[in-house]
């Protein structure tokens, strides 16, 4: 089931790999505007990026300045992006501008050039061009601050680090390039500023003491594998900005015991948080939609898992919800025994409920029409079903497979008024049930005139 890859080539390959993207070579007419009063540079290329609202620039082309000045936009759309390896080779480039537009750098986007060469660019082991952070040299060791005005990690700009024990990123660094502090050993400090947007794929892997991370709310974008294997990592809090955690985010992050999700997330995809063996408590905000095959894979330990709106959970596509691992769902801070479905709720998703061990007893609105496969097994506690319609109600209620807990519950249908009475006038003709002045759950129990 593993899907990881190792090879650092693959952060090339997120960089360029575009597909149907087009090329583009600039042309003098292309580039009519100047940048800090210097001729912008012609004939470098360029490739429209799937937003289709802003452009990557990907090569050097037919531009044969010693001085590469990039523009911040090309053909009326924003240049945000630099491609791995574009500028890889050129020996001839021994000065670069790079514009503020500018917030994604590829792995070795500059490598092998002669500004890249020249040890006099280097400010204790980082290099720097402009605003943007490209690369330190492994042999960086302790606590380091980066520059106030930085506006991008590079990608893999401190790849391997290994005596890395504390970076300081100042609050003007907008994105974390993918691969950026891939292999930081001894990463053990790192706050994560309001002012970053994106986070790229594996910035983090292998930050093995890396204990604690926030996620600010800033954060839109969150990449795949971007904590994959911190194995000291024991707390993950994410704010309320990304919408999706990607596949293997937390992946093997072995000592991890407490994540909450914001309630912007709507996506956890495959893998997320496989492999968090001591993963124990989990909160997971309103906006989840949708939780990834294996997402949730040999966390065997988890015990707690806390929600804040019913409705919501109930439409979770879940893949498989091995969150059933839990045993314990709460509800606003209460564990959930004597369930009440929300009545805005017309369809209960698969494996919503399978099984919590706590629940005792569901009442389902009327409009429920369709509960999924799995949706209550293993609820081996399950009990009682107070229906809010009638017996005619529940046959139209399309039911799944794997739902006998539900099925042998006893069920009770609404009836606002005493239900009638069966042939021998004797009983109640039926299980019933109606609410109380305050809103709780009364049974219609008969009390014969004998009595």
């Amino acid at each position: 089931m593993k899907m990881k890859k190792r090879l650092l080539t693959a952060l090339t390959g997120l960089c360029v790999c575009l597909m149907g993207a087009t090329v583009f070579t600039a042309c003098q007419n292309d580039q009519a505007t100047t940048q800090t009063n210097q001729q912008e540079s012609i004939g470098l290329e360029y490739t429209l990026n799937d937003d289709e609202n802003s452009y990557m620039l990907t090569g050097i082309g037919t531009c044969k300045d010693t001085k590469i000045v990039i523009p911040a936009t090309y053909n009326d759309k924003n240049v945000t992006d630099i491609a791995s390896e574009a500028f890889k080779g050129c020996d001839s480039v021994t000065d670069v501008v790079i514009p503020d537009t500018i917030i994604s750098i590829g792995q070795s986007a500059f490598e092998e050039t002669r500004y890249y060469n020249k040890e006099e660019n280097w400010d204790n082991d980082v290099l720097y061009i402009g605003k943007h952070l490209i690369k330190a040299k492994t042999s960086l060791s302790g606590s380091y601050t980066i520059k106030e005005g930085t506006i991008c990690i590079a990608s893999s700009a401190f790849y391997e680090c290994s005596s890395l024990t504390e970076v300081v990123i100042p609050n003007s660094v907008v994105s974390i390039s993918a691969g950026a502090f891939w292999g930081c050993k001894s990463l053990k400090n790192v706050v994560i500023p309001d002012s970053v947007v994106s986070i790229g794929s594996w910035a983090f892997h292998y930050c093995d003491s890396l204990t604690d991370i926030v996620i600010p709310d800033s954060v839109v974008s969150l990449g795949g594998a971007v904590f994959d294997s911190c194995k000291n990592l024991t707390s993950v809090v994410i704010g309320d900005g990304a919408t999706s955690i990607g596949g293997q985010a937390f992946y093997n992050c072995s000592n991890l015991k407490t994540v909450k999700i914001g309630n912007s997330v709507k996506t956890i995809e495959t893998e997320a948080f496989a492999q968090c063996y001591n993963l124990t408590s989990l909160e997971i905000g309103s906006s989840v939609n949708f939780i990834g095959m294996a997402a949730f894979l040999y966390c065997n330990n988890l015990q707690d898992v806390y929600i804040t709106d019913l409705a919501a959970w109930c439409n979770i596509q879940f893949r498989e919800n091995l969150l059933s691992l839990a045993k314990n769902l709460y509800l606003n801070g209460q564990l959930v025994s004597e369930m009440i479905i929300p009545k805005t709720v017309k369809e209960i998703s698969a494996r919503a409920f399978r099984g919590y061990e706590n629940l005792t007893s569901v009442v389902i609105p009327v409009d429920v029409l369709i509960i999924r496969d799995d949706a209550f097994e293993y609820c081996n506690n399950l009990t009682s079903v107070y229906y809010e319609g009638t017996p005619e109600n529940w046959g139209e209620v399309r039911i799944g497979m794997m739902n006998e807990k539900l099925k042998n519950a006893t069920r009770y249908y609404y009836s606002e008024n005493p239900p009638g009475l069966n042939e021998q006038g004797t009983a109640y003709d039926g299980n019933y049930w109606h609410y109380g002045e305050n809103g709780e759950i009364i049974v219609w129990l008969y009390d014969s005139p004998e009595n």
